[in-house]
């Protein structure tokens, strides 16, 4: 059993080296200040390192069903480059065609900006509006102005292309040591299967992020360009292109690409076409952003608005225009390195928004999060004025006791969210841990207590029920087991969830359940793990070639 260290009342809290928290958050925030401004500094050669991890995460999916089909790894890798080949090709050809057309269109539009600049004052200064406003307020529109921007985007589009260059080198590089690190799990999972979840959560969240940005950002520019060609406002393929892009920028993307083509509608057509123009925006960006859009973002990577926001002007200015296309991956990135990893800082979690609870925090005896202990394999048993109090904790404590159930309650010093890490933890085969997963048959919540040793073959378990078996959403768990992923326990639920018990358990004398938290396991048997749960034994996947059927009921 672990203990804490006491300190006479008034005496400062010290952490790790004697250092108050005060201290540690002050010295923090100076390293952060010192790699930020690292970061600054080499924001040119960073910029395209960023970009092409983010194509190569994006693209690495695609190398899965090729040597699931039997390519070589080298040839999947091919692929791979290819794919993020194309995908650089197809925005470096927007972004050039958009950048000429636009220059394009200032040199054509010059003298017809300038009348509608004078024009835009001289309405201004009949309402009687200060000449200081008068002056900032078409300053923003200043001919002159956006000559100059349209005579240097020729420079702009080749600084891009210097960019791309790197990208195009690095994505190589990264595309083949892609291949090498989706072996971690297998060669480092029983051993680092935290790391490699958190690196895991993050390319998946990056990946969701930008499919679900580049499907929304598709259907908006698509809808964008076919209404300004119909309201007769010139070259709305660039309007098109710059809907699109800009939709990778969170919150003030849509400001972005509204302002050139509204000025562009003001131009040629004066306030009744720029307020239709703004109309269309307003509705259709409205709807698919603001409402739509920010639902399934917010799915893919569970950060706050607040955040998002801030984000894009943080990283625009550590690391430039990319920044703002990159914010929400450097954000992910820096909360999975720095916060997903400590299980103090649930809370900072939380308030960027991912979706945790006090239930990812090990609590002492007095229901105080604390930090964890080591070594890793330590447990706490669970004894009388001594155990620490959780919720979920206690209401599994409570079934057990109600069931007769004979194990102890134990507390490890790490999160066990993986069948390995528990067996890892516990000294036991992996084949021991009582996985408790939550299934939907037919929108029915199941539970199936299945073997650590494999996998639940829905297909297989979902014919055996009749029925269409998928995994629950992490809400579905949380409403049917009052529990969190990583922690489910096979009791202690707020109502009877149907429960199937994997027939392979029985070959274990002891098995090992999760206790309604991801550091808490208790012992069992087969035999107890059916009466508790009123489970149906129930194998859960097709036997191994040469291995006999297992029969129903046993």
């Amino acid at each position: 059993m672990t203990s804490t260290a006491t300190t006479a009342p008034g005496s400062p809290t010290t952490g790790p080296g004697g250092l108050n928290p005060a201290t540690r958050t002050l010295l923090a925030l100076g390293g952060a200040v010192l790699v930020l401004a690292g970061m600054y500094w080499a924001r040119d050669v960073l910029s395209p390192v960023f970009l092409a991890a983010v194509i190569v995460i994006i693209c690495h999916p695609v190398r899965r069903p090729l040597e699931a089909r039997g390519w070589p790894r080298w040839a999947a890798t091919t692929a791979v480059i290819v794919v993020a080949y194309l995908i650089l090709a197809a925005l470096l050809a927007m972004l050039v065609f958009a950048g000429f057309q636009f220059a394009d269109l200032v040199t054509e539009y010059f003298r017809d900006l300038e009348q509608s600049v004078s024009q835009i004052a001289a309405q201004l200064a009949e309402l009687g509006l200060d000449t200081q406003v008068t002056d900032a307020a078409t300053s923003f529109l200043e001919p002159s102005r956006l000559l100059s921007l349209a005579g240097s985007v020729s420079g702009m589009v080749l600084s891009i292309a210097t960019a791309f260059f790197f990208v195009l080198a690095y994505s190589i590089f990264m595309a083949a040591d892609a291949a090498r690190y989706a072996t971690a799990s297998r060669v480092f999972g029983a051993t680092h299967a935290e790391q490699i979840g958190r690196a895991t959560r993050f390319s998946t969240g990056v990946r969701r992020y930008f499919v679900v940005n580049a499907t929304f950002g598709a259907v908006v520019a698509i809808v964008d360009g076919f209404a300004l060609a119909l309201l007769g406002v010139p070259a709305p393929v660039v309007w098109a292109i710059l809907a699109f892009v800009t939709n990778f920028i969170p919150n003030i993307g849509f400001v972005l690409g509204l302002v050139p083509p509204l000025v562009m509608a003001f131009v040629v057509g004066g306030w009744p076409l720029a307020l239709a123009v703004a109309a269309v925006y307003c509705v259709v960006n409205v709807v698919l952003q603001v409402l739509v859009q920010p639902k399934f973002v917010s799915d893919a990577v569970s950060l706050s608005l607040t955040l998002s926001f801030m984000s894009v002007v943080f990283w625009t200015f550590v690391i430039g225009p990319l920044g703002a296309i990159l914010a929400i991956p450097l954000t992910l990135l820096v909360r999975a390195l720095v916060l997903e990893g400590d299980s103090r800082t649930v809370w900072l979690r939380w308030l960027s928004g991912d979706d945790v609870t006090p239930d990812d925090e090990r609590p002492d005896a007095a229901g105080q999060a604390v930090p964890a202990a080591t070594p890793t394999t330590t447990a706490v048993a669970a004894g009388p004025g001594a155990a620490p109090s959780h919720p979920a904790v206690d209401r599994v404590r409570a079934s057990l006791d109600a069931a007769g159930a004979r194990g102890e309650i134990r507390w490890l010093d790490d999160h066990a969210t993986t069948a390995a890490l528990a067996a890892e933890a516990l000294g036991v085969p992996v084949g021991a841990i009582a996985n408790s997963l939550l299934f939907t048959l037919d929108d029915e919540p199941v539970l199936v207590m299945t073997s650590g040793a494999h996998r639940v073959d829905t297909a297989f378990l979902g014919a055996r029920l009749g029925g269409r078996l998928a995994r629950a959403s992490k809400e579905t768990v949380r409403d049917a087991t009052g529990q969190v992923i990583g922690g489910v326990a096979p009791v202690g639920h707020p109502a009877p969830v149907r429960t199937l018990v994997d027939v392979d358990l029985r070959v274990h004398d002891v098995v090992w359940a999760a206790a309604g938290h991801a550091k808490t396991v208790f012992p069992t048997s087969y035999d107890e793990l059916v009466r508790i749960t009123g489970g149906t034994p129930t194998p859960v996947a097709p036997p191994a070639e040469g291995s006999p059927a297992a029969p129903d009921g046993q």
